[in-house]
């Protein structure tokens, strides 16, 4: 399927639905990490009750435009309806928005194509580029774990992956119990037998995204190898992707930031308890020094690289 402008929505999900193996050939304005910054998620409409419609389709925060023809007519699909384009921001969540769109009475359908191809053909300035789909990984969706010291830069790069790759995140972090959070906030660090219940919650969400086939990135410090085993153990899904830094770079991040519960002062207990992660734990290791933009990069091309899945979703 070569897409262009959105003006033939339904017909597109129809076929993409029938299809037993969907390749899609797109320019890379289109891909979800892009949409609603480079270009704006088309949504097909019926014409009538266009304005309550359009008004709803603001309510989601989009800034919304109707989409004109060359003789300044309202544009007609090849199903007889209208196009609105909406502009949302960049997308954090792309999946939970294609939902709440495709709720809206009077959407026909949108130009999210969440974890429908299988091949996407991406053209842009860097020439064309192959992006293989979620069911290319080890044939179930992957489901990322970032692991790290605190101030590694976990929470930045797991929504930065979230954002390109349009999959499910979740801060790790907030699945401490509260016994833990006042510990760390008192400056004091956690035992192992403090961190079990956090890694078995970690866990769990992992296995609730395997249960719904459904990819995801999760952050989790997984210091120790015996960490590891808890919340990676057989999954063949998972794979550890390890942020690593040296002490005075992290101490750089750390003093950088504000709010969060773990201190700077525990920065060296981190790195005294860190198991760096063996080859034989298949990790996708990158450093990170360079932009939180160019680490993901890095992510992503070996991700590539290893015949893992790397983006999901297209306009």
């Amino acid at each position: 399927m070569i897409k262009g402008l959105g003006g033939a929505l339904l017909h597109e999900k129809i076929v993409a639905a029938a299809t037993r193996r969907l390749a899609i050939v797109v320019d890379g304005t289109k891909l979800v990490d892009r949409l609603g910054t480079h270009a704006p998620v088309p949504v097909e409409v019926i014409a009538f009750g266009l304005e309550a419609t359009r008004a709803a389709l603001e309510v989601l925060g989009a800034s919304t435009r109707l989409r004109q023809s060359p003789t300044g007519q309202p544009f007609v699909t090849d199903s007889g309806n209208r196009i609105i384009d909406c502009t949302f921001g960049r997308l954090a969540d792309p999946a939970r928005l294609e939902e709440r769109i495709r709720h809206v009475i009077g959407v026909v359908e949108s130009g999210l194509f969440i974890s429908r191809a299988d091949p996407v053909f991406v053209a842009d300035a860097d020439g064309v580029h192959r992006l293989d789909s979620a069911r290319a990984h080890r044939g179930s969706p992957p489901i990322l774990v970032i692991m790290g010291v605190s101030g590694a830069g976990k929470s930045t790069i797991g929504e930065e992956l979230a954002a390109r790759l349009g999959w499910p995140f979740e801060e790790g972090d907030s699945l401490h119990p509260e016994v833990n959070v006042a510990k760390m906030h008192a400056g004091i660090p956690l035992t192992d037998e403090d961190r079990r219940p956090w890694l078995e919650r970690v866990a769990a969400w992992i296995d609730a995204q395997r249960a719904a086939k459904q990819p995801g990135i999760v952050t989790c410090s997984a210091l120790k190898r015996s960490y590891r085993r808890i919340i990676i153990g057989d999954r063949p899904e998972v794979r550890l992707v390890y942020l690593r830094g040296g002490r005075d770079l992290i101490a750089e991040h750390l003093t950088g930031r504000h709010g969060h519960f773990m201190p700077a002062s525990l920065l060296q207990s981190q790195i005294d308890t860190l198991e760096g992660p063996d080859p034989d734990e298949d990790p996708l290791t990158v450093d990170v020094g360079p932009s939180a933009s160019q680490v993901a990069d890095e992510i992503i091309r070996l991700l590539g690289a290893s015949a893992t899945v790397v983006k999901s979703a297209t306009a």
